[in-house]
């Protein structure tokens, strides 16, 4: 052994040295190579986010490798224990600004190590300083690389030695970290999303800002395969569509040939000399566009005349297509989603015969320890249905939550079962507790300039709630129109009404959204909502300032005053507040009196006729006063003849007016 050791050495020293001369990208330490061309990021590297990528590439030929781990400043950052050659892949987060140094280190089986030695790179985060992140699109099946919000994009002043923390909307779906990392959680639906990102600072003071992230749809990758663009009469087409994304609601793949639907694939045998046109379609749903993949199949002219049957024909004519019976049923994943409390949402659940044989007596039934909640009609529950090759059938059904429901996740299935086969899809549903809800109460175009919101606010949960309130008007697209922000407090137990005024365009009218985004200290949600605005009416907005109590009392108030001049101008056409009719007979026609005239006249008689009252009465006491004057004089004996005399009796005197007569 000893005397084949020298020889082992220069066999494995001539090795090395033809691997070197070969592969001069390779780094060879001992039995474990690193492949240097295909090492991230390179030495010196400059980056202006706080995220590196690390990733190189290992030979291990004799299978020694142990673990691998990344350097960062001198410290092992993290470890690889697969022990597997390949690519080896990291990820690195809030990196502040400076320099750094860093290095792959492997460990065989022998704890032998060997490293790439030392590379820098440089975070530089200075250039990104006072500026805000701007809006982004994605399309929908594409990552999202995420957002950087600094301390410099907001208003007020923060330091970061003081405690200060962020918020964003949209949770779960999108998360934000300690440093102002805005991410996703989950895959994105297309959508255009308005993020509210709110930084509270130690002094209890916040500000917000909003970021769009627009998903739109993407196009679906259909395509067509096939043995052979031109086949013999006689020969199967042997065509498939391929690409139809799955797990999609509400979208169906249709493979056609010359314009009629035929199985996928298509393995019919074509006899006639002609060329096939084939077509796979889709017209897509929320996620994918409408698409459509075409391929023009030949079949080539036969070689015997027309209507000459050859001997091979007559001896082995073509046999009848056998087909294979398969029994298979698909249905629609259903994905998880939130609800508040007292809150409901309708599902819609399709479920296809995927196979090539009818499916019988079909029933759809959702399951959990909820079920109760789940509400299916009567005909979904007992009616069942059949299912041809390729037919699908959508179920409806609502889950409302109650009120006092616990929060958490809740799990449910939905299943269809017929005779042959069944399936099942599970989805979770997150309930959430309310406390604050907003509705939208009115939404009107007051001035040329001015749209008016008129919103309510309810506080659910029993305490004092300071809310900020972000309006956006937005176009069909999804420009934004208008932005006002609003804050409001709101006592425990209460709902109030609220008011803002948004400056538009003069010449806006017509189909628009309102998006309306809300968040307290304890809670936060959003609202979006399909409007028409119109030109405001002629003439001035006479009560537009009162508030609702306000509004109530005018309307009482104009009723009581419509309803006592109603009964004033009934009076006066009877005639019960005067002594005369108000229309008298002249001939066949009623002419009417001018009552302001006549009034007046009235009012001047009555004033004659009380002065000539107060002189009788003034002549009256006179008269009395002579009287007992007399009295005195000619004693008791004579005062009836005295009386008498006069005329003086209280029988005989007249009131000399009566004006209600």
């Amino acid at each position: 052994m000893r005397r084949a050791t020298p020889f082992i050495f220069i066999a494995s020293l001539l090795a090395v040295s033809l691997a070197i001369f070969l592969f001069p990208g390779f780094q060879f330490t001992g039995l474990v190579i690193f492949d240097l061309e295909n090492i991230s990021p390179v030495n010196n590297s400059s980056f202006e986010v706080g995220v590196v990528n690390f990733s190189i590439s290992l030979d291990d030929n004799e299978s020694v490798i142990k673990n691998v781990s990344l350097i960062i400043n001198d410290s092992i950052w993290d470890t690889n224990n697969s022990g597997l050659e390949g690519v080896y892949n990291w990820t690195v987060t809030d990196l502040e600004n400076g320099e750094y140094n860093w290095s792959i280190l492997v460990f065989d089986l022998d704890n032998e190590s060997y490293s790439t030695g030392i590379r820098y790179f440089f975070i530089n985060l200075s250039s990104l300083e006072n500026s805000v992140p701007e809006n982004d699109s994605i399309t929908y099946g594409n990552e999202w690389s995420g957002a950087q919000f600094y301390l410099d994009n907001f208003e007020f002043e923060i330091n970061e030695s003081e405690n200060y923390s962020w918020l964003i909307n949209y949770t779960p779906l999108f998360d934000i970290n300690s440093t102002g990392f805005l991410i996703n959680n989950f895959s994105l639906g297309v959508w255009e999303y308005y993020l509210l990102v709110t930084l509270n600072n130690s002094q209890g003071e916040n500000y917000s800002l909003v970021y769009n992230l627009n998903v739109t749809p993407a196009q679906p990758p259909l395509s067509i395969s096939f043995e052979n663009s031109t086949i013999e009469p006689g020969d199967r087409a042997n065509v498939r569509g391929l690409g139809c994304p799955q797990n999609q609601s509400n979208l169906t793949c249709v493979f056609y040939r010359d314009g009629t639907a035929v199985s996928n694939p298509d393995t019919t045998r074509l006899y006639d000399d002609d060329e096939y046109f084939y077509v796979y379609n889709t017209t897509g749903n929320q996620n994918y566009t409408s698409y459509s993949k075409g391929f023009t199949l030949t079949v080539k002219e036969a070689l015997l005349e027309e209507n000459e049957i050859s001997e091979e024909m007559l001896l082995f004519p073509p046999l009848e297509e056998i087909i294979t019976p398969v029994i298979a049923i698909g249905a629609d994943s259903i994905s998880s989603f939130e609800l508040i409390q007292g809150d409901s949402q309708e599902i819609s659940w399709k479920v296809k015969n995927t196979g090539n044989t009818e499916l019988n007596s079909c029933l759809i039934n959702v399951t959990g320890n909820y079920s109760d909640w789940v509400y299916l009609s009567e005909e979904d529950l007992q009616e069942s249905f059949n299912l041809t090759p390729d037919e699908y059938h959508t179920t409806y059904f609502n889950i409302t939550v109650p009120g006092d429901a616990e929060e958490g996740e809740y799990s449910f299935t939905a299943k269809a079962t017929c005779t042959q086969k069944s399936v099942s899809k599970g989805f979770t549903l997150t309930v959430k507790e309310k406390k604050l809800e907003l509705k939208i109460i009115e939404v009107e175009k007051v001035r040329d300039d001015s749209v008016k919101v008129v919103y309510r606010l309810e506080e659910i949960k029993g305490r004092d709630q300071d809310v900020k309130v972000n309006f956006s008007l937005l176009e069909l697209n999804g420009e934004k129109i208008s932005f006002i922000e609003d804050e409001r407090s709101i006592r425990a137990n209460s709902s109030k009404d609220f008011k803002v005024r948004m400056t538009v365009d003069e010449s806006l009218e017509g189909e628009v959204s309102l998006m309306a985004e809300f968040n307290s200290e304890i809670y936060s949600g959003s609202l979006k909502k399909a409007i028409f605005l119109s030109a405001p009416l002629g003439g001035f907005v006479i009560f537009d300032e009162l508030s609702t109590e306000g509004n109530i009392l005018l309307v009482v108030g104009v009723l009581l005053f419509l309803l006592v001049s109603f009964f004033i101008v009934r009076k006066i056409r009877t005639g019960k507040f005067l002594n005369k009719p108000l229309f008298k007979k002249k001939g066949k026609k009623l002419e009417k009196n001018n009552t302001r005239e006549k009034r007046d006249n009235l009012k001047e008689e009555a004033k004659n006729k009380s002065e000539e009252k107060e002189i009788d009465e003034n002549k009256r006491k006179d008269v009395t006063k002579e009287k007992e004057e007399k009295f005195k004089e000619v004693g008791d004996t004579d005062k009836k003849e005295y009386s008498a005399e006069k005329g003086t009796d209280k029988k005989d005197r007249k009131f000399p007016f009566n004006l209600f007569k």
